[in-house]
């Protein structure tokens, strides 16, 4: 395939969505306005026929968005703030600060982490283009920070994407929490999915779209009135652990309340390379807010 070419079957979570919907909702780098040009220079097709601006998507038909070479997808910033803690010749591992959203997507076309790469490593960024997601192979929030890791090649993306879908990175996150849970240690086993709802995202705990998810927690502070929690994904869910902690009536100060950022940092990474025959690991302190 065309790395400039994107495909996508409509599902039942389409129903009722426009195709520019449909196709942002896949593919976050693509900003809203670009899309729509593309719709109306004839850039998106289906069963041979052009697709047209506002157009709703019929489920199980294939979709194909055609990238005009012309077109640079992810710009350049070099005022994002970011550090690179490990490179190696196949992936980097980096901190990322609070505040900082992940990748391109409505209202981040230039101020993103993806953006902040594209400034030093911008030959990697668009080799590896949208078939390979320029190289992301997994996101923070906006307002969480901690660690990440990027591939810097195809072989590597899909390494560490098979890694993340199977489990095989452990990721360990220190979250601050209201309240304080009953239970020092505790595991929460409820599915989660996502359904696109008009043009926002949200989460379901039932229906077609949820899949099983669960996390770990051990309380590792506790004050009475809040409790910092070691909390493990064991699976990658959208939003998982704001969404379990919530559901268990202990959610992250800041979820939901925009005078604070959310505490959440992504504070350990480990992995075995099989490829590299090597095991990695990596740590990043929380911010101070922790402290307090």
């Amino acid at each position: 395939m065309d790395r400039r070419e994107l495909r996508f079957t409509a599902s039942r979570k389409d129903k009722n969505l426009k195709i520019e919907h449909a196709i942002t909702a896949r593919h976050q780098e693509l900003p809203l306005g670009l899309v729509l040009r593309l719709l109306k220079d004839g850039c998106v097709s289906a069963s041979g026929r052009e697709v047209a601006k506002h157009e709703i998507v019929s489920e199980g038909e294939t979709y194909v968005v055609r990238i005009p070479e012309d077109v640079t997808l992810i710009r350049p910033n070099p005022d994002v703030p970011f550090d690179v803690i490990f490179e190696h010749a196949d992936f980097l591992a980096i901190y990322k600060p609070a505040g900082v959203v992940s990748a391109p997507g409505r209202g981040h076309a230039l101020d993103t982490l993806l953006n902040g790469i594209a400034s030093r490593y911008g030959a990697e960024v668009e080799r590896l283009g949208p078939n390979f997601d320029y190289g992301m192979v997994h996101r923070l929030d906006k307002d969480t920070s901690g660690l990440m890791v990027y591939a810097r090649n195809p072989e590597t993306h899909e390494r560490f994407r098979e890694m993340f879908a199977s489990g095989r990175i452990e990721r360990t996150y220190l979250a601050l929490v209201h309240g304080v849970p009953q239970k020092r240690v505790g595991e929460i086993d409820v599915p989660l999915g996502e359904e696109v709802r008009g043009s926002r995202n949200v989460v379901v705990t039932s229906g077609p779209n949820a899949k099983p998810a669960r996390t770990l927690y051990e309380v590792i502070a506790g004050d009475g009135t809040n409790a910092l929690l070691k909390v493990t994904p064991m699976t990658g869910r959208w939003r998982q652990i704001r969404e379990h902690l919530k559901i268990i009536g202990h959610p992250i100060a800041g979820d939901d309340d925009d005078s604070i950022r959310l505490m959440l940092h992504a504070w350990k990474l480990r992995w075995f390379d099989t490829a590299l025959k090597k095991e990695f690991a990596f740590e990043s302190e929380p911010p101070g807010e922790f402290d307090s």
